[in-house]
């Protein structure tokens, strides 16, 4: 009996000099110094692939990364923000929910000397940003614009042609951008009576989605298309300025029962939806911004602040955040139509064939 107790209580022993070490791992991981990682939401699906690349492009540098999705919200975003700087991160890589809600956590981040790396969206009202990483989101507009000035020969054609416009959400500094790019085509147009706005809803304040939300999206055009396209009137056109919210329109004009010739519908991210509406003859267009190069080049530049060395910049004239104008790196985006998916997606292996139906 004596000898089944000595057993017993070494067994003990021996689980209790395990549970320590793992113990001391757990700590040792957890106050390991490591890059975080921020982004507003798990969907659409290309804040997915932005996430997964920045934390393989991350690892494949050396770097220990803690990645988290805000679910489009700020307080959760700023308590992840607050822990990781409390838990010892190196940099800070952040998509705010809100632009202008990070101004205190960055202050934090600065005065511990965390360097503030602004992703896709951008930081407003803090001089505690670093860098800003983007897409040229005036010219994602603007291939927006010139799409539709194309599509309807607005520059040759004596036809008025009719138009509805929708915009992103007014949080989010990208949005007014998009926005003013789009409009910087289309304006003259609307001045000289060539496009009619049906609705007489143009401005960035009546044609805003909060928080980018479809729901939203589609509840706008189900009153739209209620109040101003039940007799017959013609829609040549809608400006979308992301595929979610082209989805949304696209799911109102087939829950309508719209009948006329469908409109020109333009879109932003290239998600999958969007690229088979495009081939299904739905969605006319999608700016395609390959977050694999976003990601990459964000990497590239935390590696090369954390090593004490200048990255890449070639922009510091564009982007001022009303505190100071943060130096940038802007990626070329690409209009995406039916006539150049294969090329553009599947070739460069963004999707597979199989991915958008094609196979």
């Amino acid at each position: 009996m004596n000898f089944v107790k000595k057993i017993a209580a070494l067994m003990m022993a021996v689980m209790s000099l395990i549970m320590i070490g793992c113990g001391d791992e757990q700590a040792t991981k957890q106050n390991s110094d490591f890059v975080a990682v921020s982004l507003p939401v798990k969907f659409p699906e290309r804040w997915i692939i932005d996430g997964n690349e920045l934390e393989r492009n991350l690892i494949e540098k050396g770097y220990n990364v803690n990645l988290e999705y805000a679910s489009e919200n700020k307080s959760r975003q700023i308590n992840f923000l607050n822990k990781a700087i409390d838990d010892g991160a190196k940099c800070l890589i952040i998509a705010p929910v809100e632009a202008s809600s990070l101004g205190e956590v960055c202050e934090r981040a600065k005065s511990k000397g965390i360097p503030v790396i602004s992703y896709d969206r951008f930081i407003m009202d803090t001089e505690a940003v670093d860098y800003y990483i983007t897409f040229d989101n005036t010219k994602v507009g603007e291939l927006m614009g010139r799409f539709i000035e194309d599509k309807l020969s607005l520059a040759h054609s004596p036809d008025t042609v009719f138009m509805e416009i929708f915009a992103g959400a007014p949080e989010d500094n990208n949005a007014s951008m998009v926005y003013n790019g789009y409009m910087s085509i289309l304006s003259p147009y609307m001045e000289k009576g060539k496009i009619k706005i049906v609705s007489e809803e143009d401005k960035f304040s009546e044609v805003a989605t909060p928080k980018w939300a479809p729901e939203l999206a589609e509840k706008r055009m189900d009153r739209l298309l209620k109040e101003y396209y039940q007799r017959g009137q013609r829609l040549d056109a809608i400006v979308c300025p992301n595929d979610l919210l082209a989805n949304a329109v696209i799911s109102s004009l087939a829950n309508s029962g719209y009948k006329q010739h469908y409109p020109i519908i333009t879109g932003q991210d290239a998600d999958k939806v969007a690229i088979i509406n495009i081939l299904n003859d739905k969605q006319g267009a999608t700016v395609f911004k390959d977050t694999r190069i976003l990601a990459k080049k964000a990497v590239e530049m935390v590696d090369a602040v954390l090593k004490g060395n200048k990255p890449e910049i070639n922009d510091e004239k564009t982007y001022n955040n009303n505190k100071k104008i943060v130096p940038s790196f802007l990626i070329e985006p690409v209009l995406v139509t039916k006539s150049n998916v294969q090329e553009v997606i599947v070739d460069s292996g963004y999707y597979t064939k199989v991915d958008i139906g094609l196979e």
